[in-house]
């Protein structure tokens, strides 16, 4: 019986790995979008969004597009807005239909915290982080004569319950990171490796001391439990429902990346030497490690639970994990 033409999935598991042919610039963020296609978005703020099922001929379809570097990927809860965090805000693009003018909320270290019909951001604007609801409306509703990327302003934004208009101050200087804990926490990260959480609509104390250097990359699961990546190399693990981080270490250098496996149960872990790293979070156990011919800037699992998203330089390996481990000499 004729086959059709091979898809990338066709590839993955006959090949061990499907290649997609690089992009506009260097890769920096990658996701799986709603209806199941990788997601890949590039230092130029443009992204790229591919169909595995299809045959490896077509050509991706050009997905939203942001006005700086892309390093995150995420969307809202009812699977209709991708929220793009950038260098220099928090772009949102509506996905059906595509937003002709995206919106940007401006700022460093953007993070949406996702909650149905309540969105909240973070952002780092002045020295201090300021807390709002994210404009979803104006997706909806673009201002009058708009062209290109609207810029959100002041009368735009609504100040949620309990938090200061003027923001929160910092203690210990700029942050290395902002991210929304599943919990509703909003963790800051010091030059010194501490992780701290601001007093966001009450929210309990906290502080961690686990980490002795700076703290760059970060991940949630899907089951609520969260991860820290460090320059010196060690992982920090925080279970969903609990209040101690458990550190284990991966290798010798700044982590550069960190991803969930769907499930929760695996993390992969890419350090800046070009090390990938497969780990059970909640034992500290890496199950294998292999190093890529050209460095690995970013990693995702799908679009299926098997399949590991490894970016470098402008393009991206799709591989078939049992292929990987084997690359590794684990059999």
């Amino acid at each position: 019986m004729p086959q059709g033409p091979a898809t990338h999935f066709d590839l993955i598991v006959r090949e061990g790995k499907s290649r997609l042919e690089d992009g506009p610039a260097d890769v920096t963020a990658l996701g799986v979008t709603p209806d199941g296609g990788a997601i890949v978005a590039y230092a130029d703020g443009s992204t790229r969004i591919w169909s595995f099922d299809q045959p490896t001929f077509e050509p991706p379809r050009l997905g939203p597009r942001a006005p700086s570097a892309i390093r995150r990927i995420r969307f809202d809860e009812a699977a209709k807005v991708a929220m793009l965090s950038c260098d220099n805000g928090l772009v949102l693009a509506s996905l059906n239909p595509p937003s002709r003018m995206p919106v940007v909320v401006p700022g460093e270290h953007v993070v949406a915290l996702l909650e149905p019909n309540r969105e909240r951001f973070a952002a780092l604007r002045a020295d201090r982080v300021q807390v709002r609801y994210v404009p979803m409306g104006l997706l909806k509703e673009p201002p009058a004569g708009s062209k290109g990327f609207y810029n959100t302003i002041l009368k735009d934004e609504t100040l949620p319950l309990g938090a200061p208009a003027a923001g929160f101050a910092l203690n210990l200087g700029k942050p290395t990171f902002l991210a929304w804990h599943p919990s509703g926490r909003l963790l800051t990260g010091g030059r010194d490796g501490s992780i701290t959480a601001l007093p966001v609509a009450g929210a309990a104390p906290f502080l961690s001391r686990e980490h002795k250097a700076a703290v760059h990359a970060w991940e949630t699961s899907s089951t609520g439990d969260f991860a820290f990546g460090d320059d010196d190399g060690f992982v920090g693990y925080w279970p969903n429902r609990t209040t101690k981080i458990a550190k284990f270490r991966t290798g010798e250098v700044s982590i550069r990346g960190l991803a969930f496996s769907p499930c929760g149960c695996e993390l992969a872990v890419v350090d800046t030497s070009g090390w990938v790293s497969l780990c059970r979070p909640h034992t500290g156990e890496k199950l294998f490690e292999v190093k890529q011919t050209r460095p690995v800037t970013v990693a995702a699992y799908g679009p299926r639970p098997d399949v590991l998203l490894l970016a470098d330089g402008k393009g991206v390996d799709a591989w078939w994990l049992p292929e990987l481990a084997a690359q590794a000499g684990v059999r």
